[in-house]
């Protein structure tokens, strides 16, 4: 008897399991999350990190360098030699330059460095942004009791995401994520332990930088909270207007801390040509149908590069609608595409149509750019940070589509079926009339599709192994396509080019330097060639030179200097 039940047993099959495999290192996750953010970073960054190469490009991204380096030289001669700025003449034919040394707050711990070590370092402050949202982010992911392996998937999905590594390397859009992951942060403190120090500690951060993102923060965390209010049961009116006021009264309190530095950027934008008169593009784009339907060019750009950002092309072979830096960027990571379908199956049925309709909020103005003009309160067609909040939106659900796998220990095969064919459709599909897309990408992003979904499948049938093989390829994925979209057919400057009698080190600082010596008094000095090596020629030569000029390239040129440059061409 004891023989039989001893051979019942050895045929019985042992009960598979699927369980988190970070789950037991605890706390000391957050360390593992450091670590392959810092490892992930330097294999990107790399020639950065070692000062083979600047983080300025001359392709697409040449504001870099046209603006960002031109006014980080100026920045830093000013500080030395006056002080904090305030009103600089280099800035076209004089302008307040103490709000244009806030674009990025950071930037003030590399002015008392010099340029020469101040710019070097400009890709260690990126690197570090990056590091940071990642590890912030992964902190809110376990505020949201997300287990160990989603939070770390989580975090690198947002720190490598498409718009951070693609528009980092234009201008200062990092500043965004970095500033988002903290909001997120800080309002689940409020929400689950009514704690409300942190949160405005992002609210001074973003007006000091980039104050108009204000409103489209606030748009993005009022679609989240109400998503956060429903997870946690039905709609109830007074709890959910209750959690509104407690964050509108912390955000408030960001808001009177910064508020000298914003009046002093709204002085600007309305003194602005662009924030209001004739060069606005309010007029032009409300005055679109609502409901006019995307182009094609563009519609395809989106999905295509939801698939990942250099599908289309890298630098200036991009060939997808608009260029490279304002076009869609929804990529996030290729295990979003199969993940998020597994929320929707497997969520309950109440939950399933409110997950539902939160991505088509974010959907709707992909297909209808109407309401994507409206979300940036018409001040542009483009992208840029609209890009940032879908990828956002794509890993938030796909995160607990993830953890819904781990939770019920199932994955739904029908689901993940489905989802890895519709995502092969998509990616496969003839969007244009002349195939635009990048091979070697093309290919790599269906080999990438097919693993993981052979992974999941794996996982799906108790082998808690897969979910660490999944961990790793996700890993290399994002290193390896973030570390494309920036040395990929991209031309930025190296440390080679600053030695060399070129670019703005060329044979006018010669000619500066004979005519400084000769004449101490205030002059202008005109200049009928541009000295940028970047492929846009530069308007602001004389903040990347030192000296006194007349042209300068900024989004918020005061109106006066503007009417002038008309009244004076005007006469001719």
């Amino acid at each position: 008897m004891a023989k039989a039940a001893a051979i019942k047993t050895e045929s019985t099959p042992p009960m598979l399991t699927l369980s988190d495999p970070f789950a037991r290192f605890g706390r000391n996750n957050q360390w593992i999350v450091l670590g392959l953010l810092l490892l992930m970073g330097f294999v990107v960054f790399n020639e950065f990190l070692r000062f083979d190469a600047l983080f300025f490009y001359k392709d697409i991204a040449s504001d870099s360098i046209n603006f960002n380096y031109s006014v980080l030289a100026h920045n830093t001669r000013y500080t030395a030699a006056h002080g904090f700025p305030s009103w600089s003449f280099e800035f076209g034919m004089g302008q307040n330059a103490f709000i244009f040394t806030l674009f990025d707050p950071l930037d003030y711990l590399l002015y008392p460095l010099g340029l020469e070590k101040a710019r070097s370092l400009m890709g260690y402050k990126v690197f570090v942004e990056v590091v940071l949202s990642g590890f912030i982010f992964y902190h809110f992911l376990r505020k949201l009791q997300l287990q160990y392996f989603t939070a770390i998937t989580g975090a690198l999905m947002y720190a490598f995401s498409g718009f951070m590594i693609v528009s980092s390397s234009w201008f200062i859009f990092s500043v965004e994520v970095l500033t988002l992951a903290l909001l997120l942060l800080s309002f689940e403190m409020i929400y689950q332990k009514n704690q409300y120090w942190l949160f405005p500690l992002p609210i001074v951060y973003i007006i000091l930088s980039r104050p108009f993102v204000l409103a489209t923060l606030a748009l993005f965390m009022l679609t989240y909270i109400t998503l956060r209010h429903l997870q946690d049961g039905p709609f109830q009116a007074r709890k959910y207007f209750s959690t509104l006021g407690k964050v509108i009264l912390a955000g408030l309190a960001g808001l009177l801390i910064a508020a000298p530095f914003l009046l002093e950027h709204l002085q600007i934008m309305l003194e602005s040509p662009r924030g209001s008169g004739a060069n606005a593009l309010s007029g032009q784009l409300k005055a679109k149908p609502m409901f006019e339907v995307a182009d094609k060019l563009q519609l395809g750009t989106a999905i295509c590069r939801t698939f990942a950002s250099d599908i289309l092309g890298s630098g200036t072979q991009f060939k997808g609608w608009l260029n490279l830096l304002e076009a869609p960027a929804f990529y996030c990571g290729l295990p979003a595409l199969l993940l998020i379908p597994q929320l929707f199956s497997q969520a309950a049925k109440r939950m399933q149509w409110i997950y539902v309709s939160f991505l088509l909020i974010w959907i709707i103005p992909v297909i209808f750019p109407y309401f994507r003009y409206a979300f940036s309160f018409f001040t542009g067609d483009y992208y840029r940070s609209f890009s940032f909040y879908v990828s956002t939106v794509f890993i938030l659900l796909s995160l607990w589509g993830m953890d819904t796998i781990l939770q019920k220990q199932k994955v739904s095969l029908p689901a993940l079926g489905i989802a890895a064919l519709v995502a092969i459709i998509f990616l496969l599909y003839p969007y244009f009339e002349e195939d635009i897309r990048v091979s070697s990408v093309l290919s790599m992003v269906f080999l990438l599709l097919s693993v993981y979904a052979a992974l999941l499948f794996m996982a799906g049938r108790g082998q808690s192994k897969a979910l660490f093989a999944f961990g790793i390829v996700l890993v290399l994925e994002l290193t390896y396509f973030s570390r494309y979209s920036l040395h990929n057919e991209r031309d930025y400057m190296t440390q080679a080019d600053m030695q060399e009698k070129k670019g703005f080190n060329d044979h006018t600082t010669d000619a500066l330097a004979f005519i400084k010596k000769s004449d101490s008094t205030f002059y202008r000095i005109d200049k009928r060639y541009a000295s940028s090596p970047a492929m846009h020629a530069s308007l602001n030569d004389a903040m990347a030179q030192g000296y006194f000029g007349t042209s300068c390239y900024h989004s918020f040129n005061q109106k006066g200097y503007i009417q002038y440059l008309k009244t004076f061409a005007g006469d001719f």
